[in-house]
């Protein structure tokens, strides 16, 4: 005769297989939400660091602006192409040709020659656009004389040959303590 078959045990292996797979599948869950294992009923939260606002540079055409207003000099109106020439012609001092128009004809208050702020070249110029860039362009690249200064960035290489130390002329040192004064109302 064939025995019956057992009658499932209802709190024996089944229930443990059951319970078993139950806290897998709980585990399983509570990884896939929480994947770092944080105390999701005590969370630490971290400040946030605070935020300094950075300051906004202010564009080298202002800075021309500036410098020119403060000083009192019409060429504030070439602010914009002081600022595309220095852009255009890097310089270890962008604003070394505003200086110079500063030192050489208070900002073209006492120029000798037409449209020429720099007295550059010793000549009358087309227009003030075509100073500005033979200017820039003319310390930057054309001049080989001015290659120390552009390599050293020191105004003393600079001043040894846009004002040779020669009698009548300014010695170097008061050249760049004139230069440094008046480079004070671009920053």
């Amino acid at each position: 005769m064939i025995s019956p078959l057992p009658e499932p045990d209802r709190g024996g292996f089944l229930s443990i297989l059951r319970n078993a797979a139950g806290d897998v599948w709980g585990n399983l869950k509570s990884r896939i939400s929480n994947p770092f294992g944080q105390d999701t009923k005590n969370p630490v939260v971290s400040p946030l660091p605070e935020s300094t606002p950075t300051p906004t540079p202010v564009p080298m055409q202002e800075k021309f602006n500036q410098g020119f207003t403060q000083y009192g000099s019409d060429l504030a109106t070439a602010s914009g192409q002081f600022a595309q020439q220095a852009q255009a012609n890097p310089l270890p001092d962008p604003f070394l040709p505003a200086v110079l128009a500063l030192m050489e004809t208070s900002g073209g208050k006492n120029q000798k020659f037409k449209f020429n702020p720099f007295n550059w070249g010793m000549q009358d110029m087309p227009n003030l656009d075509t100073t500005i860039e033979k200017v820039y362009s003319g310390i930057a690249k054309r001049f080989p004389y001015y290659q120390k200064y552009l390599q050293t960035g020191d105004l003393f290489d600079f001043f040894k040959h846009y004002t040779p130390d020669v009698e009548g002329n300014p010695k170097p040192e008061e050249l760049v303590k004139r230069y440094m004064e008046l480079r004070k109302l671009f920053d």
